[in-house]
């Protein structure tokens, strides 16, 4: 699954970047060319908003994922925890850690206000992390309260649920190919308000959920938004009919096979929707692109191919622009 989201991720970062410069397809007039180019601009937007401000979030996903672990090493045994040396040894915050009432695992950070050197960053504020394991399914909630470090100040919370129905491992027949047999689901809401050290304001939202198997990967009805409060502007992505990929298309199909996405760009001088539909179902790169009310037949599949790499280190392929 996230192999197949990296493709569609990189298919548009590389659209994005050569675009300008490609020529025209004769098979696709001027008009469609134009909006495929503020489709993908809008997408763009997305993107660098999230490489711009995607680091401190990684930074506090990456320190989450940690401290499940620290936690899970503390707790083994003894519910009540260590005693209280044991987290000079990772932080230089105040930690205070609890069992609440529905057998969640807590624990608080807290740096305080001036706060304090945290493996060579000044972090300031409080976070506190909610876990809890039950078989397969997995919870956790991350709570910012002023929380400030690596460049972002912080102010809400992430809440993600993951279940993992089944994982079978074995050969596939007599190829020898080991094979990873998996299904599962996930979900997410969000509400964060960010702030730069550069002064800038951010608000981002998230409700949505998935499924995947071995077979398949589902984004079902939910939405999330940026909002960059301090420039005057907001993406919003909607996905109104459950997003469909599937696997078993072969790896020439870049797009989901049915669904509806919609997309809101509002700044000082534009209003822009577009809205795509994917098709009912058939294995194809098939979708119609509607901006503004205006649609068109876009062929995914025309406008990118694999390329195979060449030289004596080259192990991976190349996404190309077909026009």
């Amino acid at each position: 699954m996230k192999k197949s989201i990296n493709i569609l991720i990189v298919v548009t970062l590389v659209i994005i970047t050569v675009i300008s410069s490609c020529k025209k397809d004769d098979n696709i007039n001027n008009g469609q060319n134009d909006a495929l180019k503020r489709y993908l601009e809008i997408k763009s937007k997305l993107a660098s908003f999230q490489n711009d401000n995607g680091e401190s979030n990684l930074n506090a996903l990456g320190a989450s994922i940690l401290n499940v672990y620290n936690k899970s090493l503390k707790f083994d045994g003894d519910s009540t925890g260590c005693d209280s040396t044991y987290w000079q040894n990772w932080t230089c915050a105040e930690v205070t850690e609890y069992i609440d009432a529905e057998g969640n695992f807590v624990t608080v950070y807290d740096y305080g206000e001036d706060g304090c050197d945290e493996w060579g960053s000044i972090v300031s504020g409080k976070i506190t992390y909610i876990w809890s394991q039950n078989d397969s399914i997995y919870n956790s909630e991350v709570i910012y309260d002023n929380y400030s470090g690596y460049g972002m100040t912080m102010n809400g919370f992430s809440r993600y649920t993951y279940t993992f129905d089944e994982m079978n491992y074995g050969n596939e027949g007599d190829s020898g190919v080991y094979m990873i047999n998996w299904s599962g689901s996930s979900s997410c809401v969000e509400d964060i308000y960010m702030v730069t050290q550069d002064g800038i304001s951010y608000h981002y939202t998230a409700d949505y959920s998935s499924e995947w198997d071995e077979n398949s990967y589902t984004v079902h009805q939910g939405e999330y938004s940026y909002q960059d409060i301090t420039n005057g502007f907001e993406y919003t992505y909607k996905i109104n009919e459950n997003l469909f990929y599937n696997y078993e298309c072969g790896g020439e199909i870049w797009v989901p096979v049915s669904g509806v996405e919609e997309i809101i760009y509002v700044d000082a001088q534009t209003n822009t929707t577009f809205v795509t539909d994917y098709g009912n179902g058939v294995c194809d790169n098939l979708a119609t692109v509607t901006e503004n009310g205006v649609s068109y037949i876009v062929d995914f599949g025309e406008l990118m191919y694999w390329e195979p790499c060449e030289g004596d280190n080259c192990d991976s392929v190349v996404v190309s622009v077909a026009y």
